[in-house]
């Protein structure tokens, strides 16, 4: 047994070190061919061979993803000229799982519009990794064709986590952002389940434009979870006026929220606002309010110590002093 086991090690070893040699050679031949594409050079490409297929593809991939413009569309030209295109349509039908997902990126980087059918097919796949997969490259070569059936999936689809589907729309054309935010919108006009989710997807997105249906949110509903995810996405100073409303609200989330906010767009007038926050019995409040007075642009760290040494009260006068402490750490 102990030499039976020896052996399989000795093999295992073996295998690794020829995969290694495989790919260091690999690499060896194709890179500078690669990297002289890029560059614009007048370089002849050889032959792939079929065992090289999809180590070439992952290079590929890996290469597109750092590059633009001009010195893409020369990869394009050599995935074309090495008439690779009918294999990657194969591979996303009929490969292994890693298979798939190399090849629907290389069509979507590729712009194959030969691959949309199973694009908008592996859209409907059970594993979330294939079908956002499919989801990334219908966008880079449909832009109208992604809106008509991503937007949809985002929603419909729980499996596509929050961030995961953020990043999804951040590097995707403006116009497929719009076409969800709209679709948030209409959300939260039929008041959908829903809701909360697409607006934390917006949170995550960092969208920088005002937003209509916040201001709805802000001024009429009593959603807690809602009401603090709205909150996080009030972008504009017109806003603050309910932004001030929230931050009495009698819980104790929503009181957090509205003071994360003020330290970002508050004026001067909200600091007696943040000041009186600082006494809350929530330690949570506590924290956030004083984190906001060192937030605001026209408060110096000597404005806020001397607003300490004013008070009377415990509470303020212990979170404003750790407060301090941390930017002092800082």
């Amino acid at each position: 047994m102990t030499l039976v086991l020896l052996v399989q090690i000795v093999w295992a070893r073996i295998e690794l070190l020829t995969k290694r040699f495989i790919r260091r050679r690999f690499l060896l031949r194709w890179q500078p061919v690669l990297i002289g594409t890029i560059a614009g050079d007048n370089i002849e490409i050889p032959d792939l061979r079929p065992d090289e297929l999809t180590e070439f593809l992952l290079l590929w991939v890996r290469l597109h993803k750092t590059v633009y413009g001009n010195a893409g569309e020369r990869l394009n030209h050599m995935l074309a000229k090495l008439g690779l295109e009918p294999e990657v349509l194969k591979g996303i039908q009929k490969g292994s799982l890693d298979t798939r997902l190399v090849c629907m990126t290389v069509a979507g980087y590729f712009g194959s519009r030969e691959a949309l059918p199973e694009l908008k097919e592996a859209l409907k796949d059970a594993s979330s990794v294939v079908s956002i997969t499919a989801a990334y490259a219908l966008i880079r070569i449909d832009v109208d064709l992604a809106a008509k059936e991503v937007i949809p999936l985002i929603i419909q689809r729980r499996d596509w986590t929050v961030d995961r589907t953020a990043i999804l729309l951040q590097e995707s054309d403006q116009k497929i952002v719009d076409a969800f935010i709209a679709s948030v919108e209409q959300a939260e006009q039929q008041g959908k389940p829903y809701l909360t989710r697409l607006m934390r997807i917006l949170d995550v997105l960092q969208v920088s434009k005002p937003l209509p249906f916040v201001r709805h949110i802000l001024e009429y509903s009593d959603n807690v979870e809602l009401v603090s995810t709205a909150l996080k996405l009030v972008r504009s100073p017109n806003d603050l006026d309910l932004v001030r409303k929230r931050a009495n609200d009698p819980n104790w989330s929503i009181q957090v929220q509205a003071a994360t906010v003020l330290g970002r767009l508050g004026s001067t007038e909200d600091v007696s606002l943040l000041v009186s926050l600082l006494s809350s019995k929530e330690w949570w409040v506590r924290y956030r309010s004083a984190k906001s007075l060192l937030q605001l642009p026209f408060l110096t760290v000597q404005d806020v110590e001397a607003l300490r040494f004013s008070m009377d009260d415990n509470y303020a006068i212990d979170i404003l002093s750790q407060t301090l402490a941390e930017q002092a750490a800082r």
